[in-house]
C-alpha cells in the first residue's frame, strides 16, 4: 500500500510526459493519455480504481517511470506489485521499495490491471500473459510513445524506451532538495564564470559578442553564462526540452536559460549555416542515433574561425553496455578520436577534415572524460 502518511500535491508528473498508457485491445484513439501537467484525472479514474491491484511488469527503466508516476498519483492508494523476468536475490523497484517477484506468480483475478512497462518487448509480454498465464486482455494496459517525441523516424521502440531513461534520470536528480539546492547554487546560477576551456580555443577578439549553441544541454548548462572577455548569448538545445520545461514546473526550478525543443539531427533546419561562434557539447553525443552528423552539423553552424568544442566520456556505450541511449563510444586511439560502435567505426579526425583540424586536449579532470575540439577553416579540405 503507498501513500500512508504522505501528502500528495502533485496535479501532474513528467514521468510519462508524452507517453499514452492504453488498452492493448483498444485502438490508439481511444487511449487514455496521460498528459504532463494537465493530467486528466477524471480520465484516470474510469481506468484505475482505490480497490485495484496495479502490477508493473518490468523493473528496468521504463518500470521505474512508471513507479515515479505511480508513486507521486497513487492518491487512492491501489495496491501495487512490480514483476520482471529478473526477479528475486534481493532485487527491489528502488522507487516503490517493494520486492521484484516472478511474473508467472500473476493469475487471472478481478481488479488487477497489468501495466507492460517495456516498448521493446510489449507484444511478446501481451501474448505470455494472455496465452501462458490466461490473464483478461482487458485487463492490461501499455506504454505508446507518439512519433512526435522521436527525433527521426528511423528511431524505433528500443531508442525511445531510452528516452524515457533519460528524463527519468533528470527526474530522480531533480526530486532531490539537495541536487534541486545545488543546481540552484551552480549550474542556474546567472553569474556563473562560463566554461574557461571552450573560451580558450575561440578566435573571437576580446570584448567582442559571441554566439554560442550547446547542443544536447539537458535541463541546465553546465556552461555557464558569464564572460569578462566577451559578450556572451546564450542558445541552448536538446530533443527533451519539452519534458524538462514540464520538469521545471513539477520542482520549481528555473535556469537562466531553457532549452529549445531540436535535436543535432535537425540543427540545420533551426538555425542557419555559419552562425555561432562557439558550438558546444557535453556528454550528450553518444546518446544520439547519429552523432557523426551532428558533428558535422554542428561544423556546418560555425562561423570561420568559431570553434567545436566536445566533452565525451571515453567508450561509454561500452561503459554503460549499450543500454539506454548510450549506444555509441568515443576513444582517443593514436592521436585520433575514433567513434565506434559494434556496427561502425569512424575517425572523427578524418571524418571532420572539411571543417577544420581536430585537436585533443589531454585532460584529467574526470576519469573516462574526453576533451577535442577544431577551429573552422573556410580552406580545409572540401
Amino acid at each position: 500500500m503507498l501513500g500512508t502518511g504522505r501528502s500528495k500535491t502533485h496535479q501532474g508528473f513528467s514521468a510519462l510526459a508524452k507517453y499514452e498508457i492504453t488498452k492493448l485491445n483498444l485502438p490508439l484513439q481511444e487511449a487514455i493519455t496521460m498528459n504532463t501537467v494537465n493530467l486528466n484525472i477524471d480520465e484516470f479514474k474510469k481506468e484505475f480504481h482505490p480497490t485495484d491491484e496495479i502490477i508493473i511488469y518490468g523493473n528496468g527503466e521504463l518500470g521505474q517511470v512508471v513507479s515515479c508516476f505511480f508513486e507521486f498519483m497513487n492518491q487512492k492508494k491501489c495496491v501495487i506489485k512490480v514483476v520482471d523476468n529478473q526477479h528475486g536475490n534481493g532485487l527491489k523497484n528502488t522507487i516503490l521499495d517493494l520486492p521484484v517477484e516472478a511474473p508467472a506468480t500473476l493469475s487471472c483475478r478481478q481488479n488487477q490491471k497489468i501495466i507492460i512497462a517495456s516498448l521493446e518487448h510489449k507484444d511478446a509480454i501481451f501474448q505470455y500473459l494472455t496465452q501462458d498465464l490466461d490473464i483478461d486482455p482487458t485487463s492490461i494496459f501499455g506504454l505508446t510513445i507518439p512519433s512526435s517525441i522521436a527525433t527521426s523516424g528511423e528511431h524505433n521502440d528500443f531508442w525511445n524506451e531510452g528516452i524515457a531513461s533519460e528524463v527519468y534520470f533528470w527526474i530522480k536528480s531533480l526530486a532531490t532538495r539537495h541536487h534541486i539546492k545545488r543546481a540552484c547554487s551552480e549550474r542556474a546560477n546567472p553569474e556563473k564564470r562560463f566554461y574557461q576551456n571552450a573560451l580558450n580555443v575561440l578566435g573571437s577578439p576580446r570584448g567582442s559578442k559571441i554566439e554560442v549553441l550547446d547542443v544536447g544541454s539537458g535541463p541546465v548548462t553546465m556552461l555557464g553564462y558569464k564572460a569578462p572577455e566577451y559578450h556572451i548569448k546564450l542558445t541552448c538545445i536538446d530533443p527533451l526540452a519539452d519534458e524538462y520545461k514540464n520538469l521545471y514546473r513539477q520542482f520549481e526550478f528555473f535556469p537562466p536559460v531553457e532549452p529549445i525543443a531540436c535535436s543535432g539531427e535537425d540543427l540545420l533546419k533551426k538555425f542557419s549555416q555559419q552562425s555561432f561562434d562557439l558550438v558546444f557539447s557535453c556528454n550528450a553525443l553518444d546518446h544520439a542515433s547519429y552523432p557523426l552528423k551532428i558533428i558535422q552539423n554542428m561544423c556546418e553552424l560555425l562561423k570561420e574561425q568559431g570553434a567545436l568544442y566536445i566533452i565525451v566520456h571515453e567508450n561509454e556505450g561500452e561503459h554503460a553496455g549499450y543500454t539506454g541511449l548510450h549506444q555509441w563510444n568515443f576513444q582517443h586511439v593514436d592521436g585520433e578520436i575514433i567513434l565506434w560502435n559494434k556496427e561502425a567505426r569512424y575517425s572523427l579526425n578524418e571524418e571532420l577534415k572539411p571543417f577544420g583540424e581536430l585537436h585533443f586536449i589531454d585532460s584529467t579532470q574526470q576519469a573516462r572524460e574526453l576533451h577535442f575540439y577544431l577551429n573552422k577553416s573556410m580552406t580545409s579540405e572540401k
